[in-house]
């Protein structure tokens, strides 16, 4: 079965992988981004680990995207504050991780992967010679997985989780998942329930793992940086008691969002509102302005926010990367996505004590359930359910910051998965170099 598959990906897959890609990228801007970025790709790779010591540990981790990159950026941490010796190349599929990584210190070496391809995964593997490789969810890509196998370097699957949407996919092809997720030596997954969904299609159970999720350690994290929003908070005028954030918030959440902020703004003027839309096209702002600007809203733009109003009661936020810092300021929270694709993440919110709302589309976070289980979250489907919950909010406070508080505690009562999966991580890696001192 293995050469069967192995022929079908090389000879039919990856040639219409590759074809369909740069067709895209006509369409695409991301797609083409990606593409331009691995032009030279391999002899960056080259140069960057041609100045590494010969023979000491290289770990190489990859992620998909962004998402997956914050989930990882607590393990690299860890894993640089325990093996100062070790070597991390990170690689990026997607440009929205990769343009982002750069500030990142934890990490030696940053990349696009290179295409998948049967002489271009090997001559990658032969170049960076890793100790161990570990990869963040999934993005598998089958070539890298049986190179590495043949070469005997260890594979670790973290942060593992597959729904039982995706398990009753996969068992029409589970012949061919077994023979790619054999090549991993250990998987890590966030919960019983995901390893148990793992079974089917790995070999050996006892090398299934659960070491937890590392988003609550990185959601933790974040609240430790009050200096990415210091600007509003000397400004004085985001208390938590009277703020309120709608964080990636897409148009169809919006529509049901606003008329209830809207009506909770006329009526209390010392309550303020910061809106983080998902999408920041100057379309959608433009959109957003003008809804503000009808209902007479004072309201002004985050890279204006020098020249507000004094009556300002709506910021807008118009700068990425800076959402989960700005729970902060608020005790009561809407996160977007779930009256489209699915909710966005609400472990940012509960770990700086909100409440937290969503719509009616949240089976795709397992978080959110266990918010609702807690009464620390809450559905809501139309305007007027929203308008309830502000309304029990200016009548019992209390309340609210109660269920902030359990919140807080679904986060701190998963913290330390950063910390066991690079325990693993270490038991691949040789023993350190014992210090050499000199004796007096």
């Amino acid at each position: 079965m293995y050469y069967f598959l192995f022929f079908v990906y090389n000879l039919i897959a990856v040639p219409l992988l590759f074809a369909g890609a740069h067709l895209a990228a006509f369409f695409k801007p991301k797609i083409a981004k990606g593409l331009r970025g691995r032009r030279h790709g391999m002899a960056g790779i080259r140069q960057g680990v041609s100045d590494w010591p010969v023979g000491g540990p290289r770990v190489w981790l990859h992620v998909a995207s962004m998402g997956e990159f914050e989930q990882a950026k607590p393990v690299l941490r860890a894993l640089k504050q325990n093996r100062p010796d070790c070597r991390i190349l990170l690689t990026f599929f997607s440009p929205s991780g990769y343009e982002q990584a750069h500030q990142f210190p934890s990490a030696d070496l940053i990349s696009y992967l290179p295409f998948d391809s049967y002489c271009r995964s090997r001559r990658f593997l032969q170049m960076v010679r890793p100790t161990v490789f570990v990869v963040v969810r999934h993005d598998l890509w089958p070539n890298y997985l049986w190179h590495l196998r043949r070469m005997g370097i260890p594979a670790l699957l973290i942060d593992a989780s597959l729904s039982e949407r995706r398990v009753r996919r996969l068992r029409p092809v589970a012949w061919a998942v077994r023979n790619v997720m054999r090549t991993f030596n250990e998987i890590h997954a966030i919960s019983a329930g995901n390893a148990d969904s793992f079974l089917p299609f790995y070999p050996d159970p006892d090398r299934v793992h659960v070491t937890g999720d590392t988003r609550y350690d990185q959601v933790y994290n974040r609240t430790q940086e009050p200096e990415k929003i210091a600007a509003l908070a000397e400004s004085g005028l985001f208390q938590r008691s009277r703020c309120f954030i709608a964080g990636s918030v897409w148009p169809s959440d919006e529509k049901v969002v606003l008329p209830a902020l809207f009506d909770l703004l006329a009526d209390h003027a010392d309550y303020k509102a910061i809106i983080v839309p998902h999408e920041l096209s100057p379309e959608h702002l433009q959109d957003l302005q003008t809804a503000l600007q009808a209902r007479g809203v004072s309201f002004t733009l985050l890279s204006r926010f020098a020249e507000r109003p004094n009556d300002l009661q709506v910021l807008v936020v118009d700068r990425m990367g800076i959402l989960a810092n700005l729970y902060a300021l608020a005790e009561l929270v809407y996160v977007g996505g779930s009256f489209g694709p699915g909710v966005h993440s609400v472990l940012e919110p509960s770990a700086h004590g909100c409440m937290v709302l969503f719509g009616p589309r949240y089976r795709n976070s397992l978080e959110a359930i266990q918010l609702q289980e807690r009464s620390a979250g809450q559905s809501v489907q139309t305007s007027e359910e929203i308008a309830a919950v502000l309304q029990r909010w200016l009548s019992d406070p209390e309340a609210i910051r109660q269920a902030g508080r359990r919140a807080l505690q679904l986060v701190h009562e998963n913290l330390g998965a950063s910390e066991r999966i690079v325990g693993r991580i270490q038991t691949f890696l040789p023993r350190p170099a014992p210090q050499t001192g000199s004796s007096s």
